[in-house]
């Protein structure tokens, strides 16, 4: 019986890996032909549900990991971006393109966390981080463009159970950061601290602080205008994204706004030297403050 069970269980994985690798390669003609698929920020009802318990969870993330002299933000507009990838990842380009696989959503989701409970490294929702990129923020480290090294950075998960010192095993590792990406809670603080490293890296690289630029960030690693332009990928999940911008501000917007928890000047070297602030998206998040 329990070999049976695990033929079947395997089978279910594969039927939704290939529904999975077609659907996406629709969607990836679709973008590469640039048939437009319109995004209209649909929200399953248990996610929403879901949404309004994590909305006090949410702004205490964005009130540990936004740093206002160096985001150039307030806490409550960190915390929308938050919400906002949240709400962008709950569906992909896969369900717009073909809209009858919403309801298989939570069962290749699921797929996904099963094998990455034997040490894969597969994306995780609801914050829909790899375990692999989890470590890194976990180690502080942050990938630096054009270096193959990486920067290090003051950066904390609270709430993390995980010490990556004490354990070498990779596989075992991102087991164990796959428990943790699946509590919401601890999901929203991931998520949080990605895009902190995603305020540093635009930082690094001398280029604005926007709402694009962080989701870009958290969607293909890169934060500057170009780069974002020159990203097919990116460009649709930003267009995906600005979808669910109203969404995301009146969820936040419903609780009285988080007061800043941190004192200026910042704690990090960087926030003296803000970046020039010329875009090719102008926006409400784009400025940022000098000393």
């Amino acid at each position: 019986m329990g070999r049976e069970w695990l033929v079947f269980r395997l089978a279910i994985v594969w039927m939704l890996a290939t529904v999975i690798f077609v659907g996406t390669g629709i969607a990836q003609f679709l973008q590469a032909h640039h048939v437009a698929v319109t995004a209209q920020p649909f929200v399953r009802p248990e996610f929403a549900a879901q949404m309004e318990t994590l909305r006090p969870l949410i702004l205490a993330a964005a009130a540990r990991h936004n740093d206002p002299a160096l985001s150039g933000m307030d806490d409550a507009s960190f915390a929308e971006i938050v919400a906002l990838v949240l709400y962008n990842e709950h569906f992909g380009w896969l369900e717009d393109a073909v809209p009858s696989l919403r309801p298989l959503t939570p069962w290749y989701q699921a797929a996904q966390v099963a094998i990455n409970g034997h040490g894969a490294d597969l994306t995780v929702w609801p914050s829909n981080l790899r375990p692999s990129v989890a470590l890194e923020m976990l180690r502080g480290e942050l990938p630096v463009k054009g270096s193959p090294g990486v920067a290090i950075i003051p950066l904390a998960i609270n709430g993390s159970r995980i010490d990556p010192a004490h354990d070498q095993n990779e596989a075992a590792l991102y087991a164990a950061i796959n428990d943790e990406l699946v509590e919401p809670a601890l999901a929203v603080e991931y998520l949080a601290a990605n895009l902190e490293r995603g305020v540093y890296r635009a930082r690094f690289e001398g280029v604005p602080v926007t709402w694009q630029a962080l989701a870009a960030w958290h969607n293909q690693g890169i934060v500057a205008p170009a780069d974002i332009a020159a990203n097919l990928t990116a460009r649709a999940y930003l267009r995906r994204a600005a979808a669910y911008r109203a969404l995301a501000h009146a969820f936040i917007t419903a609780s009285p706004s988080p007061a800043h928890t941190r004192a200026l000047p910042s704690r990090s070297p960087l926030a003296c030297h803000p970046p020039l602030q010329s875009s090719s998206y102008p926006d409400r998040y784009a400025s940022a403050r000098a000393c």
